[in-house]
C-alpha cells in the first residue's frame, strides 16, 4: 500500500498552509476525489507539522497506516458530505491530543439532535445524570447505563470515541456520553438504553427533537473599531471577553459551616477553619485573561488613557495578553496578601474544568512557592518557520545585550544567545516523516531535543531583573513581561484537579508539582499539554471546508514525562460532576487526612 498524495504542499510563512491545485492530477475533480485529496493534504502537512506525531506511534501504539486506510476507504464509501466530515474528526481523534482539532463547524453538522437525557462518566460507569421533568420513562437518575442501542457501553465509547481528539479516557468517555443525547454527533434515528439499578433492569427509549441550523442575524451590525473614547464594557464586548460559566466554586464549599468566603476579589476565595487550623482555597476557573469580564473592564478603564484614538490589533492583543493579565496578577498577589493576613497554613487551588489559556499561569504559580529554579523542557517541531523565528530572536537579544546598562541583564541575555545559537542550530536537522502512512520507520527525531524550557529559553530569572521592553528580554524568561513577587505564600500547596485541567493549566500543575512539591488532589489531568507556538501550523482543506489546528510543540516534565499523556494526582479522587454534593464530601475527607479539618456529614 502506499501513499496516494495526490498534491504538493506549499509551507507558508504565515503559518496557514493551504495545498497548491496540480490541475494535471484532476481536470474536473469528482467529490470523492477532492475529499481524498484534502485526505492526503492533511497527512502529508501533520508529517512535516504536528508535534507529537511520533508520541502518537511510539507510545500510544496508533498505526498510521491502517488509520490512513481507514480514513480512505470511510471517504470512498460515504454517501453523504456529514460522513466524509466524519471520517476526517475520526482520522484527528485517533492521535488523542486535544489540541490537534478541526477548528471550524463545518455546516453538514449543523443538524442538531437532542434528547431529554443526559449522560456522564462517574467512578469508571456510565451513569444517567439528568432526566426532563416532563418525560416518563422508568430510568431514574443515578442509574448506570450498561447499553446504548444495542451496543454495550464499553462498545459505543470504543465506537464513538475517536471522534473526540481527548487524551485521557475518562474525559473521552464523558465527551462521548455527553454527545450521545445532544448535538451534531448524536443518533439522528433515536436513542435506547439498557441500565441497572441495584440488581433491576430498566430501560428507556427516546425519539430525538431535530434542531434545525440557526440563520446568522442579516441585521447585526458589523464590527467598530475601538480606541482612547471607547467605554469600557464596549471595548470588553470587541474584544471578546466574558465570564467564564463556572467561574464560581464547583465544590459546594458555601453550605460548610467550616467555610468563610473572602469576597471583594476576582477570584473565587474563602477560608475553611478548624480551630487554629485553617486552609486558604481558591478557585482558577481559566487562565484565560479575557474569561474575567469585570477584571477587563477595570483594566480597559486604566489603559484607555494611554493609548491613541485608534486602538490596532497590535494594542489590543497587548491589552489582552499584557496589560489585562497583569491586572489579574495584581489582584491575585492582593489576595494571596489577604490570606496571609488570615494565617492559613496551606492553600488549596482549585483547577477543575480550567482548560487553559496564556502563560500568565506561569508567574501566577510563581507567586505560590518558594523560586521555581527547573522548568518543563519545550520541544518544537524542525520546522524552517521556528528557524526564522529564533534568527529574529537571536537578533533581539543582540539588541538587548547592546541596549541593557546591566551586567546582570547582559549576562543573562548573553546566556540565552548561547541557547538560542545552539537551538537553531538543531532547527537545522530535517526529518521528513512522510513514510509512517506506508508503514516505513523514520530513522530521525521531527522534535528538536535541546535544552529550551517552557519557561523561556532560560528556566528562571528573578522578577523584575529583566526589563519587559527590552529587545530580548521576554525571550529569555516569559514571565519576565508582568511584574509579580515570587513566594508571596510560602506555605504548602494542594491542588485540585480534574479530567478537565488542561494546557496552561497542566503547566501551572506541572510548576508546583515538580518544581515546588505541591500535592494534586483529584483525577488525572486531561493529557493536552503543549498547544501552539506562533499560531502552530494551520491547515485549510479548501474541498472539505475543513480549518485544522495542529500543535507544533510538546512540554516534557522533569520526570521525562510528556504532559499530552497527562499528570496523574498524588491523591486520586474521582469527581462527580453531575452531583457536587458528594464531591464535596470526598474533597473534605482528603483535607481532612491532610490538614486536619471536619469530615461533611
Amino acid at each position: 500500500m502506499q501513499l496516494f498524495l495526490l498534491i504538493p504542499i506549499m509551507i507558508i510563512a504565515s503559518g496557514c498552509n493551504k495545498p497548491v491545485n496540480d490541475s494535471t492530477v484532476f481536470d474536473v475533480p469528482s467529490a470523492k476525489n477532492a475529499w481524498l485529496q484534502d485526505l492526503d493534504t492533511l497527512a502529508l502537512h501533520l508529517s512535516h507539522t504536528y508535534g507529537n506525531i511520533q508520541e502518537a506511534i511510539n507510545h500510544r501504539g496508533l498505526d498510521p497506516v491502517n488509520l490512513y486506510q481507514n480514513a480512505r476507504n470511510e471517504i470512498s464509501t460515504a454517501t453523504s458530505d456529514k460522513e466524509r466530515v466524519l471520517a476526517f474528526y475520526r482520522f484527528l481523534g485517533s492521535f488523542r491530543d486535544g489540541h490537534l482539532r478541526i477548528a471550524n463547524f463545518h455546516p453538514s453538522l449543523g443538524t442538531m439532535y437532542n434528547y431529554p437525557i443526559r449522560l456522564d462518566w462517574a467512578d469508571g460507569k456510565a451513569i444517567v445524570i439528568h432526566i426532563d421533568d416532563d418525560v416518563a420513562t422508568d430510568l431514574t437518575i443515578g442509574d448506570e447505563v450498561t447499553a446504548l442501542n444495542g451496543k454495550t457501553i464499553e462498545e459505543w465509547i470504543a465506537a464513538r470515541g475517536s471522534l473526540f481528539g481527548e487524551g485521557n479516557d475518562a474525559s473521552r468517555a464523558s465527551r462521548v456520553l455527553r454527545d450521545s443525547t445532544a448535538g451534531p454527533f448524536a443518533p439522528d434515528d433515536g436513542l435506547s438504553i439498557e441500565a441497572k439499578r441495584n440488581n433491576l433492569v430498566v430501560t428507556g427509549t427516546f425519539a430525538p427533537n431535530v434542531i434545525s441550523p440557526s440563520q446568522p442575524d442579516a441585521n447585526e451590525p458589523a464590527n467598530t473599531t475601538i480606541g482612547r473614547l471607547t467605554p469600557a464594557a464596549e471595548a470588553c464586548e470587541f474584544l471578546g471577553a466574558s465570564t467564564i460559566r463556572n467561574h464560581s466554586f464547583q465544590f459546594l464549599l458555601d453550605g460548610l459551616p467550616e467555610f468563610t468566603k473572602v469576597a471583594g476579589y476576582y477570584l473565587d476565595a474563602g477560608v475553611l477553619t478548624q480551630g487554629r487550623s485553617k486552609i486558604g482555597v481558591v478557585r482558577f476557573a481559566s487562565f484565560n485573561p479575557m474569561r474575567y469580564r469585570e477584571a477587563c473592564e477595570a483594566a480597559w478603564a486604566e489603559y484607555q488613557s494611554t493609548i491613541p484614538a485608534i486602538c490596532d490589533e497590535p494594542c489590543q492583543n497587548r491589552f489582552k495578553y499584557r496589560v489585562q493579565a497583569q491586572h489579574l496578577l495584581n489582584d491575585f498577589q492582593k489576595l494571596l496578601e489577604r490570606l496571609n493576613a488570615e494565617k492559613v497554613s496551606t492553600i488549596a487551588v482549585d483547577l477543575t474544568g480550567n482548560g487553559g489559556g496564556s502563560d500568565f499561569a506561569d508567574a501566577a504559580a510563581r507567586m505560590l512557592a518558594k523560586p521555581i529554579r527547573e522548568c518543563q523542557q519545550k520541544r518544537m517541531v524542525k520546522h524552517p518557520q521556528f528557524r526564522t523565528s529564533m534568527t529574529d530572536m537571536i537578533e533581539n537579544l543582540k539588541l538587548g545585550i547592546s541596549t541593557s546598562d546591566s551586567r546582570q541583564v547582559k549576562q543573562l541575555l548573553r546566556k540565552g544567545l548561547r541557547v538560542a545559537k545552539r537551538y537553531t542550530k538543531a532547527l537545522d536537522e530535517s526529518c521528513d516523516l512522510s513514510g509512517v502512512w506506508n508503514g516505513d520507520t523514520p530513522g530521525c527525531e521531527q522534535m528538536t531535543n535541546d535544552r529550551i524550557t517552557s519557561c523561556g529559553l532560560l528556566p528562571y530569572a528573578k522578577p523584575g531583573l529583566l526589563p519587559p521592553d527590552l529587545p530580548g528580554a521576554t525571550a529569555v524568561f516569559n514571565s519576565s513581561r508582568f511584574e509579580y513577587r515570587e513566594s508571596v505564600f510560602k506555605g504548602k500547596v494542594l491542588i485540585i484537579a480534574d479530567r478537565y485541567t488542561s494546557s496552561a493549566a497542566e503547566l501551572f500543575l506541572a510548576l508546583l508539582k515538580d518544581g515546588a512539591g505541591a500535592t494534586v488532589i483529584g483525577e488525572r489531568s486531561n493529557a493536552t499539554g503543549c498547544g501552539y507556538v506562533g499560531g502552530g501550523f494551520p491547515i485549510k482543506l479548501d474541498y472539505a471546508g475543513l480549518n485544522v489546528m495542529v500543535p507544533n510543540c510538546a512540554r516534557i516534565r522533569l520526570n521525562g514525562e510528556n504532559e499530552v499523556f497527562g499528570i496523574e494526582p498524588d491523591i486520586a479522587v474521582n469527581w462527580l460532576q453531575h452531583d457536587w454534593d458528594k464531591s464535596t464530601e470526598r474533597l473534605m475527607r482528603v483535607l481532612n487526612r491532610l490538614t486536619k479539618l471536619p469530615v461533611v456529614d
